[in-house]
């Protein structure tokens, strides 16, 4: 097509204002391409006959009538032998309810499909009496069976099917944590139901996964076959029903055919299928089109190619999906239908070849791509084979023999082997993952990637040029170091096994990077794991060794950058990188370059495509830079813009808690857009706000550390609003409550030092909370009259001055961060103790 969608989109909206018997000719006359022309004017027929065909929606007079009709209570109402209990369900082409069917012998629940009587005079009437006689031709256990059909009182049509107790499919993929090969084999499940139905003439045409449930058993379910066709019907083909049918899909599961308004076949449920697959099996759909226009839409399904699923899927899965599972989605997801699998049937072959381990006509059939299938399907008996040979060679059966044996044992380690992987897998990425966010759950978590990372310890042993199995390694050690010591998430305080884990994990990253030069999936695991070392180190006081890591992750980016700065991945994980780095020149005091950084991963954040911006760790990220941006901003006195960074993170942060009301990692996160405006709120003396949001900040806070009380972060964070709080309570002059903190405070500097060890970052901080609590015992003092209580705040402000300024004297001399400042700060209290009537 010559003209672009953009110049298609304006001639359709300019023709759509003309009256209909004038667009044919001035369309005509403003396209130089006869194919643009017919394409426009096969789109304005559309839009005649449904002006919401690329939105899925019911006109609306027929849906206000439809809400009408059913505003008028109907629980309760019986039709025939049948109870109406409750409505479960809605659409375009009825209403659902789940009802009891009740008589002397027996009781069950149901499911009622209805038009309501507000829709009795509308087409759908016809199309509804359509859908009872394409579900009367199937039978088979995946597809909801029809078991009733008649009318009511006033003559509306009504049909009875099973009731269905059950969940989305990939709700229930989701949940139960099930992996890639318990999804492919789900999806097999489906596509026998689908072909069942093709075989007997039916298209369904809206297959997405809110129309497949999974019963309690297991079983999938496929239901709503509201816009099926029956290939066979020729009435349906010519038009009529099939005209008001076909715009009544689901976009995102559409083929560019059904998007186009063309004929549709059994290819168009080939590539709903090999949607609804890919968002099984990447946690994404392949395109991206809420909140588009029409015909952005049309332009994205039509003429974008999705991305190669193994780029976009977790990066566990990756390895796995790379090859033959990602020829199978993207044969499936071809734009010209003949192009795709001839059948559902061929594609669940293939998938069936995938997970026994024959070739997939999907790939390209070389020699070596069906030589290589042989030999990992038939690697123990081929071994076997050819030791019996040798030994026949030599002239010996008692060595044949026991080559035999020889290949026996081979097969049963290797299948030990895969057992003990395929177990290590579940504890790292999927029971580890579904307990995270759980409060309390830490302990559990180390124990979790301890024995997981031991077992795929001892397998990496055995299986060197094995580098997936690597990277599973590495991003077991990563996980490991992080609940060990890491001070962004929630851990345990050991901050001398966090380092060994994440040293573990980049070397791991980069014998994998150096074998394979173009790993993306090796790249942005080592930039992750530079980050966690950097971050650690820095913790543990070791600044140098926190610049070389930081080095080392800055190569990494910048690599990644100039090969695969278009792939939507990689640029997810630049966005997160350029934050990363910029919270180490933050550390360095370097503010001008943190500044600049945590713009470039704004800015990186914000052009990413909305499906993989809204994905957990990703939007995470982009809320940690608004909010340190917004730091950076404040401490330079723009309090306007800097608030503004932090509004717009704590939005970010309430998003992310909506959608996972569980989790206490999400909830934790939100508490730094809290505890940033209340300095904000602080610094424009609007004291009730900033108490106010601290407040809250600390409910959520003391609510994770009572959870999981040997999680270092928690402990860390209560403390750190405890001294917010003290130092308001000393500004507005409330003595008593701020000692009150900042006792606190120092209670959980000691907690601190107790767990993580004699190092010197909670050695230091221990001796900040001596100096906070001496100062508000002294500004206490100064506002009481002379004699004993006094005296008695004087004398332990002393004793804690004493040794805050031993701990800053021996910091000093060992020139470290910050060191200078707090021996000036100790000085400056000793000076006001003197005159006060004390010794230090």
């Amino acid at each position: 097509m010559d003209e672009s969608w953009t110049r298609l989109s304006e001639l359709f909206e300019a023709a759509r204002g003309l009256p209909a018997d004038q667009r044919e000719a001035w369309v005509r006359s403003h396209s130089a391409d006869a194919r643009v022309s017919a394409e426009i004017l096969a789109l304005l027929q559309t839009y005649e006959e449904d002006p919401a065909f690329l939105e899925g929606r019911v006109p609306a007079d027929v849906a206000g009538a439809a809400l009408a009709a059913v505003s008028q209570p109907i629980e309760g109402r019986r039709l025939g032998r049948y109870r109406l209990v409750r409505e479960v369900g809605r659409g375009g082409m009825g209403v659902v309810y789940e009802a009891e069917h009740t008589d002397a012998e027996f009781s069950r629940r149901v499911a009622i499909k209805l038009v309501p009587s507000g829709w009795s005079a509308s087409s759908l009437v016809a199309r509804f009496r359509y859908e009872r006689r394409v579900l009367a031709r199937l039978d088979h256990p995946g597809i909801a069976r029809l078991l009733d059909a008649d009318t009511t009182d006033e003559g509306t049509p009504y049909f009875v099917m099973e009731f269905v107790d059950g969940q989305p499919i990939d709700v229930w993929c989701r949940e139960r944590a099930l992996t890639i090969r318990q999804r492919i084999e789900l999806i097999l499940r489906v596509s026998e139901a689908v072909d069942h139905a093709h075989r007997n003439l039916v298209v369904h045409r809206d297959l997405k996964a809110a129309n497949i449930l999974i019963a309690p058993d297991g079983q999938p379910k496929l239901l709503d076959f509201g816009i099926a066709k029956m290939l066979s019907d020729e009435a349906d083909l010519s038009g009529g029903l099939t005209a008001a049918g076909q715009a009544a899909f689901t976009p995102s599961y559409a083929s560019p055919e059904q998007i186009r308004g063309e004929g549709v076949t059994t290819a168009s449920d080939v590539y709903s299928l090999g949607v609804l697959l890919y968002l099984l099996l990447t946690e994404r759909l392949p395109y991206e089109i809420a909140g588009l226009s029409p015909f952005d839409a049309m332009r994205t399904v039509c003429d974008t190619e999705p991305p190669t699923p193994s780029a976009v899927a977790p990066l566990a899965w990756r390895p796995t999906l790379q090859g033959d599972i990602d020829n199978v989605l993207l044969k499936a997801l071809r734009k010209d239908p003949r192009e795709r699998y001839p059948s559902v049937r061929a594609m669940a072959d293939d998938l069936v070849a995938w997970r026994d381990g024959h070739p997939v006509s999907a790939s390209r059939a070389t020699l070596w791509y069906r030589a290589r299938k042989f030999a990992v399907r038939r690697k123990a008996q081929a071994a076997a084979a050819a030791a019996v040979a040798l030994a026949l060679v030599a002239g010996g059966a008692a060595t044949a023999w026991q080559a035999h044996v020889a290949g026996i044992e081979r097969d049963k380690a290797e299948s030990r082997f895969r057992q003990v992987r395929q177990f290590s897998r579940s504890l790292l990425f999927e029971l580890h993952d579904s307990i995270r966010g759980l409060p309390g759950s830490t302990p559990a978590r180390q124990l979790l990637l301890s024995r997981a990372v031991q077992f795929l310890d001892g397998l990496a042993n055995d299986a060197g040029g094995d580098q997936a199995l690597k990277l599973e390694l590495a991003e077991g050690y990563r996980k490991l170091g992080q609940v060990q010591g890491s001070s962004f998430s929630e851990n345990l305080g050991d901050t001398t096994g966090a380092v060994a884990s994440f040293e573990k994990a980049a070397r791991l990253g980069e014998d994998v990077l150096a074998r394979e030069p173009r790993s993306v999936a090796a790249a942005i695991l080592l930039t992750g794991a530079y980050d966690d070392l950097t971050n650690t180190l820095v913790s543990r006081g070791d600044v140098d060794a926190a610049d070389r890591a930081d080095r080392l992750h800055r190569a990494v980016v910048e690599q990644l950058e100039r090969t695969n700065a278009k792939d939507a991945v990689v640029q997810a994980s630049l966005a997160s990188s350029y934050s990363n780095l910029a919270y180490f020149r933050g550390v360095r005091r370097d503010w001008p370059e943190a500044k600049a950084l945590y713009t470039r991963s704004i800015s990186l954040h914000e052009a990413l495509p909305p499906a993989q911006r809204a994905l957990g760790n990703t939007i995470r990220s982009y809320a940690f830079a608004l909010k340190r941006l917004g730091a950076i901003l404040v401490s330079e006195g723009n309090l306007e813009d800097g608030e503004r960074r932090y509004q717009a993170a704590l939005a970010v942060d309430e998003q992310i808690v909506a959608l996972h009301p569980d989790s206490a990692t999400y909830r934790y996160d939100m508490t730094f857009s809290l505890t940033d405006l209340a300095v904000v709120a602080k610094r424009r003396r609007d004291f009730a706000r900033a108490e106010s949001l601290w407040n809250r900040a600390l409910a959520i806070r003391e609510a994770a550390l009572a959870a999981d009380p040997k999680n270092t972060r928690a402990i860390d964070g209560v403390a750190n609003i405890r001294v917010y709080l003290g130092d308001l309570y000393l500004t507005t002059r409330r003595f008593p409550q701020a000692v009150s903190e900042l006792r606190d405070n120092l209670r959980l500097r000691d907690q601190l030092v107790t767990i993580r060890g004699p190092l010197p970052q909670p050695i230091r901080a221990r001796a900040s909370a001596q100096l906070n609590l001496a100062q508000a015992l002294l500004d206490s003092a100064e506002a009481e009259r002379p004699g004993g209580r006094r005296a008695a705040l004087v004398s332990e402000a002393g004793r804690w001055l004493t040794l805050a300024e031993t701990v800053a004297r021996k910091a000093a001399a060992d020139s470290s961060p910050g060191a200078s400042n707090l021996l000036t700060l100790v000085q400056q209290q000793a000076a006001r103790l003197g005159r006060l009537g004390g010794r230090p």
